[in-house]
């Protein structure tokens, strides 16, 4: 029977104008394989959508509910970065509260289907219509996103099954069911296919070819992968016969791994500036990296997917996180905690700690009372009169008053005081932490709705190169260098340089440069501190109005969720699920499930 390829042409990414050549074509929902490889436009639509298939940006296909909502920022609300607003969406409740098992999961993406493409493609395109040369960077762009594909499964259930060919169904059943591979084979492929590829793929694409790989996408993703696998080598456990987890002697060997292609993407900006830290606005450094993740195609971005808000090929990220009085509908969705706020520093380099208790008494004037933090923090976070759309960020909770020689709180909206409610549309019940996202959050959009955001998602920054080079760099005993890298973004962000460095250092200076970027959630997993920083009390702060004064009484709450989260061991690598093992009984289940 001849097979089809199913090609969903009107992929969400905006990768080529040649996408406009297909809407030309006669409509279609089933093309014959030669059909496919005889026509560069399908070849083409074929790529874009094996882009689309990788959870790689914000509508993230990995995460369940809504993949164009609150799968936004679901990375953001299991970790030590944020809060969900409310308790209703009973999956985000389980995780927190350490109740994930094989029945009970979340985010699994086990996109055996999409690999199958990459392989079909790979298998097929040698006797397609392309020229030599555009096959070449096509196969060396096809087998990247491969090797995001398995880093996307390794990262989430250690080894699994490698497979590099289209199968069949007439393939022998020792080929159709297949064994887990050993997490370090995984990893060991990753490197392998992105050092063949690198050289293969452009350096620079032109702008009709924006947002698909280069050379430097390649590198980027090399460095990211190998941390993650050095990481789990010096701070994981090897379980059943490496399935799970990496030699705790091969961890240098993979941190020489993420060096080196970091060193190669640095040594690169620097001769070029082709990439570089953004610094279009070093008079003001919150006004800077805010913009860095507004202004879109920058110079320090590597590879990001792209949206224009219309037709599908929007997402929903500014509805979510728009402060209540400005959303439309729902909003005010993600709380920071304050444990994050408390992690960027202060200016002049002192830490960000509050003191709960004496500012538990008084009242203050709160932008005066952060006006010395870091940058990337006023860049990053929204609070209490935090300016916005020329005017304030509203978020307290109450009004205080005197009456008849007495102090009385009034908590009701509906009552006026000196021309404005009482309580805040952002407060009250919605307040939670009293800190939410600016990151990503287009001031621009003065009533966002659903799906019709246009900012592009970063997947690699040359921001975060420089932190794996830390990283990598200290781990391996080359500390000068790995401080030189914090202090370059130090010195972009306005904050004081480092003289000196622990790995606790590089750890915080990762937590705030990339905060809301959905790298915490799995940086804490490879450094198996998931326990220790997931599994406890999460705080945030509350705003009372003084109608006499203009300032604001604080009150801090110490455990916003209403429960202690907890992470197990076990959830440093999801199930496999009993239904998938159904299906391949030589799948074997993940520790702990």
């Amino acid at each position: 029977m001849k097979r089809f390829l199913y090609l969903f042409l009107l992929s969400g990414l905006l990768l080529s104008s040649c996408i406009d050549d297909l809407l030309n074509k006669k409509p279609i929902d089933r093309i014959s394989d030669d059909a496919v490889f005889n026509d560069r436009n399908l070849i083409e639509a074929y790529l874009y959508q094996l882009y689309s298939e990788l959870p790689l940006h914000m509508n993230n296909v990995g995460w369940s509910w809504n993949p164009t909502g609150a799968a936004v920022y679901f990375p953001l609300v299991i970790c030590d970065e944020a809060l969900q607003q409310g308790t209703y969406w009973e999956q985000y409740v389980k995780w927190n509260k350490g109740l994930e098992d094989a029945t009970n999961t979340y985010d699994q993406w086990w996109g055996y289907e999409t690999i199958r493409k990459m392989n079909e493609f790979l298998e097929k395109v040698d006797d397609s219509v392309l020229d030599d040369e555009t096959r070449a960077v096509y196969i060396a762009e096809v087998r990247f996103l491969r090797a995001y594909a398995y880093f996307e499964l390794v990262k989430r259930y250690g080894g699994v099954p490698l497979i590099t060919k289209a199968q069949q169904i007439t393939d022998p059943e020792e080929e159709l069911y297949v064994e887990r591979n050993t997490e370090q084979q995984i990893y060991d492929f990753i490197h392998s296919e992105l050092t063949e590829v690198c050289d293969l793929l452009p350096d620079v694409r032109p702008d009709s070819e924006y947002g698909r790989v280069t050379k430097y996408a390649a590198l980027a993703l090399d460095s990211r992968a190998m941390l993650y696998a050095a990481s789990i080598a010096k701070y994981g456990e090897l379980q059943i016969n490496g399935i799970v987890g990496l030699p705790k002697e091969e961890s240098d060997s993979y941190f020489q791994k993420s060096y080196d292609a970091s060193k190669k993407i640095c040594d690169y900006a620097q001769t070029t500036h082709n990439i570089d830290l953004y610094n279009k606005y070093p008079e003001d450094k919150a006004k800077n990296f805010y913009e860095l993740f507004i202004d879109e195609r920058n110079v320090e971005t590597i590879f990001s997917v792209q949206y224009n808000g219309l037709n599908g090929k929007g997402h929903s990220l500014d509805y979510w996180m728009a402060v209540c009085g400005i959303s439309v509908g729902w909003g005010q969705e993600v709380n920071v905690l304050l444990e994050l706020v408390e992690a960027f520093e202060y200016i002049d380099g002192t830490p960000g700690k509050l003191d709960k208790e004496k500012l538990s008494q008084g009242s203050y004037d709160v932008v005066e009372l952060f006006k010395n933090k870091d940058p990337r923090f006023q860049a990053s976070v929204l609070y209490q009169d935090s300016p916005w759309q020329g005017s304030k960020i509203e978020r307290y909770s109450g009004t205080w008053i005197i009456e008849n020689g007495q102090e009385i709180l009034i908590t009701d909206p509906n009552v006026t005081i000196n021309g404005k409610p009482a309580c805040s549309p952002g407060g009250g019940a919605y307040a939670m932490t009293g800190f939410t996202p600016k990151k990503y959050y287009d001031e621009r959009l003065v009533r966002p709705l659903v799906d019709q955001s246009e900012t592009d998602f970063i997947v690699f920054r040359y921001g975060e190169i420089l932190l794996n080079l830390a990283e990598a760099a200290f781990e391996l005993g080359k500390s000068d260098e790995a401080l030189d890298a914090i202090n370059m973004l130090r010195d972009r962000a306005g904050i004081k340089r480092k003289g000196a460095l622990a790995m606790d250092d590089i750890r915080n200076e990762r937590r705030v440069e990339l905060a809301f970027e959905q790298h915490r959630l799995w940086d804490v997993r490879r450094w198996r501190t998931a326990v220790k920083d997931l599994s406890k009390d999460f705080s945030g702060m509350l705003y009372y109005l003084e109608g006499n004064t203009g300032k604001y009484r604080l009150q801090f709450n110490n455990q916003v969720d209403g429960y202690t989260r907890l992470f197990q061991e076990k959830h440093y690598y999801h199930p496999i699920t009993p239904d998938r093992i159904s299906n391949n009984p030589k799948l074997v289940e993940n520790p702990g499930y």
